[in-house]
């Protein structure tokens, strides 16, 4: 997405300080202060090849008011990789039966990326995962699979990987009391 802080207008209706583009004609009106970010707050959001997005990234400002857009330009595909980026389950988002369908056409697997904000006194293991960590869901034809970053982007590892990294999302989101 293009960030264009300097205020300067491109769309229709009331001129708005800050404005969010993606490169499909998606459009995010957030707020123009950056506050400190409290944990769990999103800080990024990164797809590649998910549903219509071929490449997307999003570090949206606090306080996001509301996502504007054509149709079929990506909006409801920013909140349904929300939900499948943090392990909700794909019942809720009633669009497809499985996570392989989220792939975009042609391609062999999508990256969902969401980068939470990890400070103050609700932190979540800030030894371990620093300033921020990032869930990571990597969905092919034949698997879908988790993983955990730190602030400095790498790896968070753990015996039986699969089963324990989502256990520890679990943990996390409950901590930052995402549902």
């Amino acid at each position: 997405m293009l960030l264009n802080g300097t205020g300067e207008y491109h769309g229709r209706g009331k001129k708005r300080p800050y404005e969010e583009v993606s490169s499909n004609g998606a459009a995010v009106v957030t707020k123009s202060s950056r506050r400190e970010l409290t944990a769990g707050v999103i800080k990024k959001i990164k797809l590649k090849d998910f549903m219509s997005h071929a490449e997307l990234e999003w570090d949206p400002c606090t306080n996001v008011h509301f996502v504007t857009g054509a149709n079929g330009s990506g909006k409801s595909s920013i909140l349904q990789a929300l939900v499948l980026g943090l392990n909700g389950d794909i019942k809720t988002i009633k669009r497809y039966q499985k996570p392989k369908e989220f792939i975009k056409k042609d391609c062999q697997k999508a990256i969902i990326q969401i980068t939470l904000a990890n400070g103050g006194e609700d932190s979540y293991k800030p030894e371990k995962y620093g300033a921020e960590l990032t869930i990571q869901r990597t969905i092919s034809e034949s698997s879908s699979t988790f993983c955990l970053k730190d602030a400095q982007f790498k790896d968070v590892a753990f015996k039986g990987k699969g089963k324990e990294t989502k256990e520890e999302i679990k943990r996390i989101l409950e901590k930052f009391q995402i549902q």
